[in-house]
């Protein structure tokens, strides 16, 4: 029988360099067949992991959102460490006034363009920094920040304050003389008869009206949009206002966005009312109001004769 008849034993047989060999081979066939398997679960790993970019971009979203949304008060409850709140803004001070330094100046500074028009909108609304403390009330400027800014704070010497929106009384428009038009009243039609008044005046004063609740003196038409001091001028002698006629907002009840609808108050306002009402206690008079974060003894006179406590 020859060894290469297969009915011979040792057909079967291998040599020592053949095993060596054999195992090799099943090794590499092994190795082969798992990292196939196993390739796209790597590939699909180092591909969710070579960017961040994106995911980065989301939690800076985040935290402005945070930093522009919310008072120094709610800051507590996402970071109590106080020298972290400002989520990494590096301020870069210079002297200025915040009575009068641009929202452009305030980017300059290290804030971000919606705080900056935050606080023009507070200044647009008859706020003003009376004394550099003043600042710190701004819902985003916290102890750390006010720490930096305090040296560079220059604020001008500022007028009196005068009180100016005390609302002409309903006796006084009931006996001035009855030709003159009641400004509250008064529809479309009817504020067209006023010399210089023509149909787009007569909107934008009832829509402004709306807004309002009511004029409370004739000054404000003045804060009607494209009202000249000319046409005020020329409309004044011939207008009367009944206080009677505004319509009031109950501090109690009234919702954020019933409050942010009115004129003098925008959303951080209207936030800190209802906050201090839900955290402290209910108004008990109007003049609880100055006891507000936000709320300015400026922004107070104007939006006090719309206000009711019940």
């Amino acid at each position: 029988m020859s060894k290469d008849d297969p009915r011979n034993p040792a057909f079967m047989h291998f040599s020592q360099s053949e095993k060596r060999g054999f195992f090799i081979l099943l090794s590499m066939l092994t190795v082969a067949i798992v990292f196939f398997i196993l390739r796209p679960m790597v590939m699909k790993h180092k591909s969710g992991t070579a960017d961040f970019s994106d995911f980065e971009k989301t939690i800076v979203q985040y935290k402005d959102s945070i930093s522009n949304g919310f008072d120094s008060n709610d800051f507590r409850y996402f970071n109590n460490n106080t020298q972290n709140r400002s989520f990494g803004r590096k301020l870069t001070p210079f002297n200025f006034d915040p009575n009068t330094l641009t929202a452009e100046g305030w980017v300059k500074m290290g804030y971000s363009q919606k705080q900056a028009q935050a606080i023009e909108n507070y200044r647009n609304k008859g706020g003003v920094f009376r004394k550099k403390e003043d600042l710190k009330k701004i819902f985003f400027i916290d102890e750390d920040d006010f720490q930096i800014l305090e040296p560079y704070i220059v604020i001008e010497k500022l007028p009196e304050r005068e009180r100016t929106y005390e609302c002409t009384t309903s006796s006084t428009a009931r006996t001035t003389d009855t030709k003159k038009m009641e400004l509250n009243t008064a529809d479309t039609n009817d504020l067209k008869e006023l010399r210089g008044i023509g149909s787009g005046y007569a909107k934008r004063i009832v829509k402004y009206r709306e807004r309002l609740g009511g004029f409370c003196k004739p000054e404000q038409l003045l804060e009607v949009y494209g009202f000249t001091q000319e046409l005020y001028e020329k409309v004044a002698p011939h207008i009367i206002i009944d206080s009677d006629e505004i319509r009031k907002i109950n501090l109690n009840t009234a919702t954020i966005d019933q409050l942010k609808r009115h004129p003098y108050l925008d959303y951080y306002q209207a936030k800190a009312i209802v906050n201090y009402r839900e955290r402290t206690a209910k108004f008990a008079t109007v003049n609880d109001l100055l006891k507000t974060k936000l709320i300015y003894p400026e922004t107070f006179e104007k939006i006090k004769p719309y206000l009711v406590v019940q």
